[in-house]
């Protein structure tokens, strides 16, 4: 065999190889396991109270209460944030037969399961749930799982009254609020403004719902379209503590600080480390699609 034909087998053996693993690449997205929060997690919530022992004991939920499926799975994709690459979601069918459509979301917090999905559901019964996921290569189903919903504690969500008047429940009664403008902007988990200790007191003066901004996800580190994971867990914290204590939260998404360049000086001038420069200017940005 000359020069020239060895050097075309092994072109073509590289071809094959890459064909071949191409072809693994190209495979359709699995779900390959969903499972409810570990005992470890389970135990956790109880510690801290935010589920009912009784409910937890059982493998019940409370209805409001949270109900948290991890998800390992294999799909390809570059970016786990962009719902064109790979997209998950649950369906929930109630006891009455409606259908919620809630999406998941990328957690890396388990190794064993990257993905995420939560709910709270408003019936009481028997429930049923399917996980979906999508990438560019098909789609794929998981199972379907079941659980139970019992009476609990919660009043659930706020919601505008049927004549538009006033505020109430989930379960009919009045939400009057009493709250005030609480500033967090942390940019780290377990770091920030906020603490358990200054929620206690709020409450114990009768105070039910709190308002603060957030550090932006999206970071110039980050880039647009990907999210910072410590920034994301203190929002889980936060959320957790006011979930315990029963306090409601009017969540400011973006802050002013974070779309000056010129309005607010000095340190509140924070557009120019705002990853959206990249693409508009801080006037122009409400205005582009």
């Amino acid at each position: 065999m000359n020069v020239f034909s060895q050097y075309s087998a092994k072109l073509s053996v590289i071809g094959a190889l890459m064909a071949a693993v191409s072809a693994v690449q190209a495979a359709p997205p699995q779900i390959l396991s969903v499972r409810p929060a570990s005992p470890q997690d389970a135990r956790r919530q109880l510690r801290i109270g935010l589920t009912p022992p009784a409910a937890e004991t059982k493998g019940e939920v409370a209805r409001y209460e949270k109900l948290e499926l991890r998800v390992d799975l294999k799909a390809t994709y570059q970016n786990p944030y962009d719902p064109d690459e790979v997209d998950l979601w649950a369906e929930f069918t109630a006891p009455s037969g409606k259908v919620w459509k809630i999406w998941g979301f990328y957690n890396p917090s388990s190794w064993s399961a990257l993905w995420m999905v939560r709910f709270a559901p408003a019936e009481v019964g028997g429930w049923q749930y399917v996980i979906k996921v999508r990438d560019r290569e098909g789609t794929a189903e998981s199972k379907t799982g079941k659980f139970s919903v019992v009476a609990g504690s919660s009043r659930g969500f706020v919601n505008i009254a049927k004549n538009q008047r006033y505020l109430q429940n989930s379960d009919g009664s009045s939400f009057y609020g009493v709250g005030l403008w609480y500033n967090d902007g942390s940019d780290a988990f377990d770091a920030g403004s906020i603490t358990e200790e200054g929620l206690d007191g709020l409450r114990q003066r009768g105070v039910n719902f709190i308002s603060f901004y957030s550090s932006p996800l999206e970071t110039m580190g980050t880039g647009l379209g990907r999210y910072e994971q410590s920034r994301a867990a203190r929002l889980d914290q936060v959320f957790e503590w006011c979930e315990k204590r029963e306090l409601k939260i009017s969540w400011n998404i973006w802050f002013h600080a974070y779309f000056s360049e010129a309005v607010w000086g000095g340190g509140s001038a924070r557009y120019r480390n705002n990853p959206y420069r990249q693409v508009a200017g801080a006037a122009d940005l409400s205005s582009r699609k």
